[in-house]
């Protein structure tokens, strides 16, 4: 008799049959910190010195200069929270480029 499984048990059992065949290499939060995608790039013309970014940055890469932020890169991983939170409209006064190769912080 053949097992029968639901969509879910389905998935599952496909992801760790994918994590022994090793084709997914799982990182721990430290490294995965430690890696950076891109960085922030700052509009000072569209930035109303709100602050957000730098409340939200997980990394501390963003400090508000006169009212401005500035963006530390060696120390910005890229994810993009700054962005994402930003509250000027209709663009954006931060957005993240990304990198052709991740670099290690």
């Amino acid at each position: 008799m053949t097992p029968v499984f639901s969509a879910f048990q389905y998935k599952k059992l496909n992801f760790v049959l994918i994590l022994n065949q090793k084709k997914i290499n799982l990182i721990s939060k430290e490294e995965k910190t430690a890696i950076s995608i891109g960085h922030a790039v700052v509009l000072k013309d569209n930035c109303i010195g709100c602050g957000t970014c730098e409340r939200h940055c997980p990394s501390e890469a963003i400090q508000m200069v006169d009212g401005k932020p500035a963006v530390n890169e060696s120390r910005c991983l890229g994810c993009g929270a700054c962005e994402y939170y930003c509250p000027a409209r209709p663009m954006t006064a931060i957005y993240v480029e990304g990198r052709e190769i991740h670099a290690e912080i």
